[in-house]
């Protein structure tokens, strides 16, 4: 199924939001701006999670640089986690878009982030947002696009079911 990527950025966005976060416990999936200085560096351009070898460049115009993760933390606690130089948020430690909360992160998370995840369903949650910003127009990085595990994962998820 194609799907315009301001319709799933708005519309669809909405109803994955009232049909996945059901756990006021759960967790939430996040979105922190990079500097596009990223992109200048092997270890940046080789860990992105979209565009990828199964996911090209769209040859679209370029959004913007962010990274999504999932984490049962204050998103601002797991923040500054990252700006302290946790190893899962590297990107955000280099080459966060700044080290201060709203500008970096809370303004994204409340356009595109969840909260309120059932942990089954978080991390393709995750996934489906990250492939949603790619379609967007966004370049995406998350600790999950370390492994071909979770790469050959989100092949199978996305396009199915819900994660269109």
């Amino acid at each position: 199924m194609v799907m315009d990527p301001v319709v799933r950025l708005t519309t669809y966005l909405h109803g994955m939001r009232e049909k996945h976060q059901v756990d006021p416990q759960g967790a939430k999936v996040y979105v922190a701006r990079l500097d596009p200085a990223i992109v200048r560096f092997d270890e940046g351009l080789s860990t992105r999670r979209f565009p990828n070898d199964d996911f090209p460049e769209l040859g679209t115009d370029i959004k913007g640089f962010v990274f999504v993760e999932a984490t049962r933390k204050t998103v601002k606690k797991r923040f500054r986690q990252h700006l302290g130089g946790h190893p899962d948020g590297w990107p955000i430690h280099r080459f966060s878009h700044s080290k201060f909360f709203k500008p970096c992160v809370e303004d994204m998370t409340h356009r595109y982030g969840f909260t309120n995840l059932d942990p089954e369903t978080c991390k393709d949650v995750e996934a489906w947002l990250s492939f949603a910003l790619y379609q967007a127009g966004y370049w995406v990085w998350g600790p999950s696009s370390q492994t071909e595990e979770h790469r050959a994962t989100d092949r199978a998820l996305l396009g199915t079911g819900d994660f269109v």
